[in-house]
């Protein structure tokens, strides 16, 4: 796909064929309590416009404009995100489907 301001979005193809790719983020300052942001690791493979939120693999949802995108690992790690990354599970919705990493406020 062409990149948009800079930025190349991953194909619906590119998404379905590639491994993971986590991103680390926590809340920001102020949002919560310090004891509370832990970060989070965040499946990016499906990466998409338009997204106001995004789903931990531990589960927890965050809103992007409350989140710090991380260059490296810093404060403490949430260990539920840990332990699904490396035994290659991730959330699931009640319905049984996959969780695919962002969603938007009105799905």
């Amino acid at each position: 796909m062409a990149p948009e301001n800079g930025v190349e979005y991953a194909s619906d193809s590119d998404r379905r064929e590639s491994s993971p790719v986590f991103v680390l983020v926590r809340l920001r300052r102020g949002v919560v309590g310090e004891s509370q942001r832990t970060t989070h690791l965040v499946d990016v493979t499906a990466v998409d416009r338009g997204f106001s939120w995004i789903k931990a693999l531990c589960g927890e949802r965050m809103v992007v404009g409350e989140t710090d995108l991380l260059t490296d690992l810093t404060g403490m790690p949430c260990e539920s995100c840990l332990i699904r990354a490396s035994a290659g599970t991730t959330p699931s919705r009640p319905g049984g489907d996959r969780f695919d990493g962002l969603h938007s406020l009105s799905a």
